[in-house]
């Protein structure tokens, strides 16, 4: 109260509500609703003073316009006497209160002979709203009336008769249970009411007392006053200044909302505190009291209180001898159903601050227990401290437990802070566990720390002594062995050793602690801990926090690399020979024993060390300071602010220098951080003499010191944690636990141990953090932030201007301003009420963190670190980072060259692997979760790709390079980024658009023919194997037919549209790598075919097509007459194209599975399907034949790596992509293959197939990353073919025992069926191969538009391949969609490249290795030439492959074969033999060769949208002659 010292006597607050009963019940929630608003950012503050009309007081209340009064109040809620002025029909006059009048209706003392309780009855009786004397004052958002409403003596009366008449509840009625225990609640309450009505608090149900004489005829006058018939009053009785309430909202559901409440207010002033809900931060209490001596009334809406929550604070002065402990509430209520058994505000409000007082009590015997073993670190205190760390982790159990049980799940919706101290309370950390794991926990972290606070080591003098006794602790003896030590063997010794008795102890103890700790966030609702660590920092999500402390790492980044370059030249110049111009530091030589902070060896490196130095520590032992005197100091600091002064507890108590009795403690915090800073401070407190003299050298001097512990400091704040989080999430588990350790320290520090390191080490456990349990980016933070803080506060001291060189940031000395003072009073005040980034709006106008106040206070070092790295030729970075170029390497445009594309190609080497092992996770388990991982690694990639193609590869002069040099062709395949160059919007859809394409493919299943209504989860049948194996083997053409309609409904059908999208998405991406247009990138098409580096490669193909289309309208002829024999005329037309659904393949592109059905002659077979499934071989068997056949070659054998991550079968318990392939992880060292392997003669030479990918992979794994591909597509493709070539003849299977010898003696007809199952797999496939990747050309450049891409398909098809469906094909459909290369963006063409390419290779071979004359053709048939085991093969066949794409293909094809081009003889060569007895045997039974094709299309709806080109029935004699 202003004015005057205010007692702290009894209160009494007296409610009056009204209740809508049902069924005769009602319940009342708890009511204290404070009279005080609080200034907040959206509404002014104000202070309400008593009336100064002696006699009269005054209690707000809500005014508001009266249009928006309730009529429902009026009309049915007043009294039968309308005349009257009552609290509803309160005027206003241009915004000003009315004063109505005097009170008289309750004459004074002296008017009555003697005030009785009936004379104060009658009295009260007579009391209406007429002779009110109302008051309002105004604020924003807010309008307050009060008036008083009885004087001295009948209040005093009034005052003395309740308080002998009312009967307040006791027993359980005055508790609340708060973890198992009761706890009074701070006040005396008691209802009276109508009879029936009960309230409900705290979980108790307790009837209203009935009405005393005295309250019924108050009740009824403030009735008649406020216009509301109240049924309901609540006493609530403060019996002196410590009785309080915590600041609450009134949320009662069961308040009317029409209805007003009223108060009369008796006893002692009391602060009343209203805050808006929206208020930032709570403000100091504004006094509204009533008016002392008097009877104070107050009736307010709910509906402008609302927004509003308030408190009754306790009185911090001496209680008062004054007994006046009275006040009363009246509301109206309404109840409907069944109560809410969920706790208001008020009683949320009132059980947090009965915890609070727990909470301090336990966290005090935990926080005792632990400082008792900290600075005394005996068994008998680790002891105490683990006991006490149960005890306390038990109890904030049961708090967790209270917290979020059902009773507060409402939580959300209580005003702040006290939502955010339930949020708060709602993680509960380890203290979740099970007692048995807590116990277990517990007795870990206390194990854990104790070897750490008791480890020692010997001298490094003793080093070579195993008797030795240790006698070293880390502090101080190993920490300034470290930090002043310039001997590299004493420091690999002492770090080493330190590691060997510290972290590696620790070891098995850490990995139970991940478990638990990952046990303990799953209970609180984390997914791991990494999540529950980062939860306090009110980010979204764990992911969004850890993304963003890594923005800010890259941020910073750059400095740090310029300050590590530099360090590292300079350590190499102190230790000659030991490091590296490129290496990581050794981590020893940092001055520090964890590398994190470089301060002590900053003295040894100054930019200039002539100029003066800041460092003043010999000063400080000159003038006798000690560390009492160090703290003093700090302390003058903060007081000179205008902040408080340090507690008598906190010098006496405090243990700021360490015993000399033995004992172990932690260190504490670097407290001259803010008198040890600017040199104008230092010399302020008189620690640098004024022969200090200011220059540019001192400053960098400065500087580099600051950044020596500042910056260096950056990367091992960020690691420590993201190493653990790593740790908790799985992705460093316990066979890498060092290795992850190091990896991370290597490739974020740029830090290498000074000796080898294994997994019996655990090296991050050398660093206390870590088994104290102690989360550490905090620290990272803080080292952010504090530069923020600083800016702020420099600006509001006046002590930094950017526009001002004078006052740089760096200089800047806020000792002694208040306004800085003031403004870090307001934030650090706020404690964790608010979220973080209230506090840093309030401290820096900023809600985000931020390094660019680091990075401005620094920006003079920054600049004189590059200059002096670029003229020193130091690298920055290490290992392939190494970008920045040295002298001795800057000598030349190519060197450069050569340096950017090293930088690059380890960067797309690490960055490739990551996103292939998440392709891989996907493509091995098809969840969503993996889906999105992998689209978001690939937009990841993109991105870095996009973002060096336009910031380097574009904007580099390449074609100025050598011709032919390495650089230059690498720049070239760089030109030309592919679908990354698009816009990010762009490549993300194209991403999503692939993703969701083949997950719809790899998912899809078809029920069977005899079960079309079938569960597909539970029946459904699969491509792989279910789908493949039935058109290969049922000679039914209505299944076969069921089946190939079926899956293309399946896939084909559902990603229609989103081909479509996906043919924009990449046309757009294409056009954006060539945006003038130089390259000639018209469509997506363009990109693909410049991987075969030739304008002509369009037409050459389509000549090899010429070339080989005799033949295989030959096989086609054929094969179309024997299906004829076996279908008969209703399934196949002699003349016309072939049903699809009848050639053994779901996409007809391979015909080998129909040779029983057409073959020439009735011979035993050389499948060997039978035969492997006899001799028991299982799919790893036959990939080791395939292994064999390389390494009998003297190719490379696969390592161990290949067969642990393999998927060589399809897994029972989860979907996958079946779809062969072998991957190159981009590595040099792990390659994989992915296949749902079959047991049967296809399958056999598919795996010698994607073992030819592997061998490639193997060969070319030295070169540098851009080359290792092969030298064309169409290369890798024909490598495996080539290698089938031999794999697959008789001879070979023979040699294998895999047939028998009759069916290996190859007679002439048995040679006729051999080259036929050749035809049927390799011939029949070239224009399907031709047509794939022909077909979607003519869609990437507008040919076949979006309304005919299924008559477009199917037209294709029948003119190159003779094919059609087998039913009718509409536009709804999508055909090719079906087939997984065109969903999964894989050009096709490489296949047809191939299928050409494996006869040439296997001519050249063969003649390597004397299997083939081509001279003598018939004595060694060309088809029949097995190269096994030829060396001479073998190394010519490397040498092709080692190669990789380093060279043009058509050198490296002339230097194996000795032509330049793809040629189609060597094909025509092998199959000539067939060729002869197919034109007999087609002449002789006269089958007419080509294919009529339908002119009104039977099966489409329509004809071919573009120039048919004539394919039309041959004449039967003319095979060696057609078109």
């Amino acid at each position: 109260m202003e004015g005057g010292r205010r007692m702290n006597g009894g209160w009494t607050r007296i409610a009056f509500n009204r209740f809508e009963t049902s069924a005769g019940i009602a319940t009342k929630r708890e009511s204290l609703r404070g009279i005080e608003h609080v200034q907040s950012t959206r509404y002014d503050g104000i202070r309400l003073r008593r009336h100064t009309r002696p006699g009269t007081g005054a209690v707000p209340s809500v005014d508001r316009d009266p249009t928006n009064l309730r009529k429902e109040r009026s009309q049915s809620h007043v009294h039968s006497s309308t005349t009257q002025d009552c609290w509803p029909t309160l005027k206003r006059k241009r915004g000003r209160a009315v004063d109505v009048g005097p009170i008289r209706a309750v004459p004074k003392a002296e008017e009555l002979d003697e005030v009785t309780e009936q004379s104060m009855v009658e009295a009260l009786r007579r009391l209406n709203g007429q002779d009110i004397h109302w008051q309002l004052k105004e604020a924003d958002n807010l309008s307050l009336s009060y008036a008083v409403v009885l004087g001295k003596q009948e209040a005093d009366f009034l005052f003395a008769s309740l308080e002998s008449s009312t009967q307040y509840y006791s027993g359980e009625l005055t508790q609340i249970r708060v973890y198992g225990k009761w706890h009074p609640i701070p006040r005396k309450q008691v209802a009276y009411g109508d009879t029936g009505l009960t309230y409900r608090f705290s979980g108790i149900t307790v009837p209203a007392k009935p009405w005393t004489p005295l309250l019924k005829a108050l009740c009824d006058a403030v009735s008649h006053i406020a216009c509301t018939e109240f049924n309901f009053v609540l006493i609530n009785r403060y019996k002196d200044g410590n009785d309080r309430i915590g600041e609450h909202r009134d949320d009662e559901k069961d308040l009317d909302p029409a209805a007003p409440i009223a108060s009369v207010s008796l006893g002692q002033p009391r602060d009343f505190v209203l805050r808006h809900q929206d208020s930032r931060k709570r403000q100091k209490a504004r006094s509204i009291p009533h008016e002392p001596e008097s009877a104070n009334l107050l009736v307010s809406d709910r509906e402008i209180l609302n927004p509003f929550v308030s408190r009754m604070p306790p009185e911090l002065e001496p209680v008062s001898q004054d007994p006046k402990p009275w006040k009363m509430l009246m509301g109206v209520t309404g109840i409907t159903g069944a109560p809410d058994p969920r706790a208001t505000e008020q009683e949320a409000q009132l059980f947090m601050d009965l915890l609070d007082g727990e909470y301090s009590i336990e966290c005090n015997k935990q926080m005792v227990a632990r400082w008792d073993y900290i600075t005394d670190a005996t068994e008998e205190h680790l002891e105490a401290m683990e006991e006490a760390n149960v005890a306390y982790a038990e109890f904030k159990k049961s708090a967790w437990q209270n917290v979020t049980s059902s009773e507060f799940d409402n939580w959300e919706t209580f005003s702040e802070p006290l939502r955010r101290r339930f949020q708060k309370l709602r993680v509960a950390g380890t203290s979740a566990l099970p007692s048995e794991e807590l116990l277990q926990f517990e007795g870990l972290l206390g194990e854990m720390e104790n070897i750490y606070a008791t480890a020692k080591i010997c001298p490094f003098e003793e080093s070579g002594n195993p008797d030795c006794t240790p006698t070293l602790p880390l502090e101080p003896a190993l920490e300034e062995i470290m930090a002043l030590s310039t001997n590299y063997d004493e420091l690999a010794y002492v770090w080493e050793a330190w590691r060997e008795v510290s972290g590696a102890k620790i070891r098995n103890q850490y990995v139970e602690y991940v478990s638990l700790l990952d046990q303990a966030a799953e209970i609180n609702g984390f997914e791991d801990a990494s999540a529950m660590w980062v939860a306090p920092y009110d980010s979204s999500s764990a992911s969004e926090f850890q993304e963003s402390i890594g923005s800010l790492w890259e941020e910073v980044r750059p400095l740090y690399l310029q300050l590590h370059a530099y360090v590292r030249n300079k350590l190499s110049e102190l230790y000659p020979g030991q490091i590296g111009p490129t290496d990581p530091i050794p981590a020893h030589l940092l001055g520090n024993m964890w590398a994190q902070q470089w301060g002590n060896i900053a003295s040894r490196m100054l930019p200039f060390p002539d100029a003066p130095d800041v460092d003043v520590t010999e000063e400080m032992l000159e003038q006798g300071y000690d560390a009492q005197r160090i703290f003093e100091l700090s302390e003058e600091f903060f007081t000179s602010l205008g902040l408080l002064e340090m507690t008598e507890t906190f010098w006496s108590q405090s243990m700021i220098e360490k015993p000399d009795d033995g004992r172990f403690h932690e260190a504490l915090g670097d407290t001259l951080a803010l008198s040890v800073g600017t040199p104008k401070h230092l010399q302020a407190v008189g620690l640098l003499g004024p022969d200090y003299e200011e220059s540019y050298e001192a400053d960098i001097n400065f500087l580099f010191g600051t950044a020596m512990d500042k910056v260096a400091f950056l990367p091992f704040g960020y690691l420590i944690d993201l190493y653990r989080w790593k740790l908790f999430k799985g992705e460093i588990t316990s066979e890498n636990m060092n290795a992850g350790w190091w990896e991370l320290r290597t490739g974020i520090q740029g830090l290498s141990p000074p000796v080898e390191r294994t997994e019996e080490h655990f090296d991050p456990g050398a660093k206390y953090h870590v088994p104290a349990n102690v989360p550490y980016v905090r620290y990272f933070v803080s080292f952010i932030v504090q530069f923020q803080f600083y800016e702020a506060l420099c600006r509001a001291a006046d002590e930094f201007d950017p526009d001002d060189p004078e006052k740089p940031l760096y200089k800047c000395d806020y000792y002694g301003n208040h306004d800085v003072g003031a403004l870090l009073t307001e934030a650090l005040s706020m404690g964790y009420s608010e979220p973080w980034a209230e506090a840093m709006e309030l401290l820096t106008g900023q809600r985000e963190m931020s390094a660019q106040s680091l990075l401005y206070y620094f920006q003079p070092l920054m600049e004189y670190l590059e200059q002096a790295n670029l003229e020193a030729g130091n690298c920055l970075g290490w290992g392939d980072e190494c970008l920045s170029t040295r002298k001795e390497i800057r000598q030349s445009f190519e060197e450069e060259a050569e340096e950017y594309l090293l930088y690059y190609e380890g960067e797309y080497s690490r960055r490739g692997n990551s996103n292939a092992l998440a392709a891989w996770a996907y493509q091995t388990d098809i969840t969503q979760e993996n889906l999105e991982n992998y689209v978001e690694n690939s937009l990841e990639l993109g991105a870095w790709l996009k973002a060096e193609w336009e910031t380097n590869i574009t904007s580099f002069p390449w074609e100025d390079l050598p011709e032919g040099s390495p650089s230059r062709r690498k720049f070239k395949f760089l030109s030309v980024l592919g679908a990354a160059a698009a816009s990010a919007e762009t490549y993300e859809e194209l991403q999503r658009v692939q993703g969701e394409m083949e997950t719809i493919y790899g998912t899809a299943r078809v029920c069977p023919m005899a079960e079309p209504d079938c569960d597909l989860e539970e029946s459904g049948l699969t491509l792989e194997p279910d789908l493949e194996l039935i058109l290969a083997t049922s000679t039914d053409p209505e299944e076969l037919l069921y089946v190939w309609d079926q899956w293309r409904a399946a896939s084909g059908a559902k990603v229609r549209t989103l081909f479509q999208d996906y043919i924009r998405l990449s046309n757009e991406a294409a056009v954006a790598n060539d945006p003038d247009g130089s390259l000639g990138i018209h469509d997506m098409g363009d990109i693909w075919l410049r991987n075969y580096d030739s304008e002509t490669f369009k037409d050459d193909i389509a000549v090899l097509w010429e070339n080989v289309k005799p033949l295989y309208e030959a096989v086609h002829a054929y094969t179309r007459a024997k299906l004829f024999e076996a279908y008969g005329p209703e399934h196949v037309d002699p003349e016309g194209p072939i049903p699809a659904h009848l050639l053994g393949n779901m996409w007809a592109q391979q015909w080998e599975n129909i040779f029983p059905m057409v073959k020439p002659f009735d011979l035993e077979d050389t499948d060997i399907t039978d035969e492997l499934v006899e001799q028991g071989y299982d799919a790893r068997r036959i990939f080791e034949v395939a292994d064999e056949f390389f390494r009998d070659l003297g190719l490379m054998v696969v390592s161990d790596s290949f067969w642990e991550n393999s998927m060589l079968t399809k897994p029972d318990d989860r979907e996958v992509v079946c779809h062969a392939s072998a991957w190159d992880f981009l590595d040099g060292q792990d390659f994989r293959i992915k296949m749902c392997t079959g047991v049967d003669m296809t399958d056999f030479i598919t795996v010698h197939h994607e073992m030819g990918h592997i061998q490639y992979f193997l060969q070319y794994a030295n070169l540098p990353v851009l080359f290792r591909d092969g030298a064309n597509n169409g290369f890798h493709e024909a490598v495996g073919d080539t290698l089938s070539l031999s794999v697959s003849t008789p001879g070979h299977l023979y040699s294998l025992g895999l047939l028998s010898p009759e069916a290996a003696n190859m007679s002439a007809e048995a040679q006729i069926n051999f080259l036929l199952r050749r035809a049927l797999e390799k011939v029949s496939f070239l224009p399907f191969g031709y047509v794939m990747d022909l077909y979607r050309w003519n869609i990437f450049n507008g040919s076949i538009s979006d309304t005919d891409l299924n008559a477009a398909w199917w037209a294709l098809r029948e003119e190159y391949q003779g094919l059609q469906a087998g039913n009718e094909r509409t536009e709804e459909m999508f055909d090719a969609g079906a087939k997984y290369h065109t969903i999964a963006n894989v050009p096709y063409i490489r296949y047809f490249v191939a299928h050409i390419l494996q006869f040439t290779f296997h001519k050249t071979l063969c003649i390597k290795a004397g299997q083939y004359d081509p001279d003598d053709p018939e004595t060694n048939p060309l088809h029949l030439c097995d190269i096994a085991g030829s060396s001479e093969a073998g190394l010519a066949f490397e040498e092709m492959l080692r190669k990789g794409s380093s060279e043009p293909w058509p050198d490296v094809l002339e230097e194996l074969t000795g032509e330049r081009t793809i040629s189609a003889d060597a094909i025509l060569e092998y199959f000539a033999p067939l060729t002869d007895f197919l034109e007999s045997f087609l002449k002789e039974r006269n089958i007419p060769i080509g294919w009529k094709i339908p002119t009104n299309g039977n099966t489409i709806g329509k004809k071919a949208p573009f120039e048919e080109k004539g394919n039309v029935l041959k004449p039967r004699n003319t095979l060696a002659n057609s078109e």
